[in-house]
């Protein structure tokens, strides 16, 4: 294998790592190499094919020789993976719905038969996931989409949720005497009235918050605002009616003396000197609230407060806006660790795109497409190797026999790229950058084609967001026939960078 060719489709040099040479100046040896496969997306097979790869690259059952190790990506990887991270989730989640239920069965009931409240806790915690499958439901049928970031919804609405409960069985709790005394619907209806004030404006304050999130630009963030929205609002709905409902009956339960499990009577039950104490109103009584009031320790509160205001004020100016997907993804899989050996072997191996063309007309405008291209490889953020359009491999080949003064006309132009592209083996190699109105013979057009680019290495989100900006000045600069925007700059990683642009915003 040779050094170099004179054409792009020759060199295999972008494609080697660390390459030593014989004295020949042929390749002798590399450290790494890397392929590349270009699928149809049209194909309905595609997804699945790359299903495969990934499974009989990484994980298939071979033997490779000894120092030798393969990584491999695809365009769904990251999505596969970040489903991956938050099925992962799940178990957390249980287990944080197990502790938080033994948290609220603890915090409002008392620790004996009668007036430990397991079913309350339970229907309290339940109002969570009634939330949580009304608001999917209200959305669905608003049209919304559910994304990754829609995950962490149950663990937002379930810290909500629980506050609301925490905060109508303490003014359950509280009550005077005389409001003890009344009978238990007038006795929960003192409660809705002073604890439904602080539920209302806490929940509201929280509508607000995220429905004026719902005016984000990014449709992702809009959606998650939705439903987080809609699920505070249901939450505050069924604390309200659901909640106090089952309260009610857990009074009844409390007034008749039955048992806090099997609501069997228990008429001579007297409550136990343990479950009389509240454990957690001792000690902020007897230890905390007196450490607190003490002089020393308030100037050393606020000294601590003022401190950390001053360094978040300070952090929030160092702040640098980067999203980046692959953040989101275990630190030891298969996306990370080909990223990784990817930017260590190929630093200059950026992302790929491409500058499409629609209704060009590529005789008239062959200056203005050259004085493109020209720019294109004097652009500081394209990997001007990587360059290599059809319509300039088509020019010197045009000069190389010697015709291209000849051509004086727009049909004569096309015949000879017939010429080129269908008889030639070097013009073949372009046929997949161009789109036909039909079979380019006689009378044709082309309707679309494109020239592929390769950026540098890009990692900073200012300089991501520069690359992409410098690409679109230099097609609105770009004097064709006809309009510029029949020109359209595309790579799939300007999704991520347009969302970081937006988010500067």
């Amino acid at each position: 294998m040779l050094r170099s060719r004179n054409h792009i489709l020759h060199n295999i040099v972008p494609l080697l790592s660390d390459i030593e040479y014989d004295e020949m100046s042929n390749v002798k040896s590399a450290k790494a190499t890397i392929l590349n496969w270009m699928l149809k997306k049209s194909n309905p097979h595609s997804s699945e094919w790359e299903l495969q790869f990934i499974e009989r690259v990484l994980h298939g059952n071979h033997t490779l020789p000894s120092g030798m190790e393969i990584y491999a990506v695809s365009s769904r990887s990251f999505k596969d993976v970040l489903h991956e991270v938050m099925m992962n989730n799940m178990p957390i989640l249980c287990c944080g719905l197990s502790l938080i239920t033994i948290y609220v069965l603890s915090m409002i009931g008392r620790c004996n038969a009668i007036e430990q409240r397991l079913y309350l806790s339970l229907m309290g915690v339940s109002v969570v996931g009634q939330a949580l499958i009304s608001s999917y439901g209200i959305c669905y049928y608003l049209g919304y989409f559910y994304g990754p970031l829609h995950r962490v919804l149950p663990f937002l609405l379930l810290g909500i949720g629980v506050d609301d409960m925490f905060v109508i069985m303490h003014s359950l709790q509280t009550q005077t005497e005389s409001d003890k005394a009344l009978e238990i619907p007038l006795r929960i209806a003192k409660v809705v009235q002073h604890a439904g004030m602080s539920i209302t404006v806490t929940s509201f304050t929280n509508l607000v918050a995220f429905g004026i999130g719902m005016t984000t630009m990014m449709p992702f963030l809009k959606s998650f605002c939705m439903f987080a929205t809609m699920g505070i609002l249901f939450l505050y709905i069924f604390e309200l009616t659901f909640f106090v409902s089952c309260l009610v009956y857990d009074e009844r339960r409390l007034e008749g003396k039955r048992d806090g499990c099997c609501c069997r009577p228990r008429s001579e039950w007297k409550p136990n000197e343990c479950s009389k104490k509240n454990l957690q109103q001792i000690i902020f009584e007897n230890y905390i609230g007196p450490f607190l009031m003490k002089t020393y320790v308030k100037v050393a509160v606020i000294t601590i407060t003022v401190c950390l205001v001053c360094i978040n004020i300070w952090a929030i100016f160092q702040l640098k806006q980067d999203f980046d997907p692959l953040l989101y993804l275990n630190q030891d899989s298969y996306p990370i660790r080909f990223n990784e050996k990817l930017k260590k072997h190929f630093p200059a191996y950026g992302k790929h795109g491409a500058v499409y063309m629609a209704d060009v007309d590529y005789y008239e405008d062959r200056d203005s497409l050259l004085q493109l291209v020209d720019a294109l490889k004097n652009n500081s953020f394209i990997n001007n190797h990587s360059l290599d359009p059809w319509f300039v491999a088509y020019d010197k080949w045009l000069n190389n026999i010697n015709i291209a003064h000849d051509i004086e006309s727009k049909d004569e132009y096309y015949g000879f790229l017939t010429e080129y592209l269908l008889l030639t083996t070097e013009g073949q190699a372009y046929i997949k950058d161009i789109i036909f109105d039909k079979l380019p013979i006689g009378d044709y057009n082309i309707t679309t084609s494109r020239i592929p680019i390769q950026h540098v290495l890009v990692n900073r989100t200012s300089d991501q967001i520069k690359a992409m900006q410098s690409m679109n000045e230099l097609v609105k600069v770009t004097n064709l026939s006809q309009d510029h925007s029949h020109v359209v700059i595309y790579s799939p990683e300007y999704i991520s960078w347009s969302a970081n642009k937006v988010n500067e915003i």
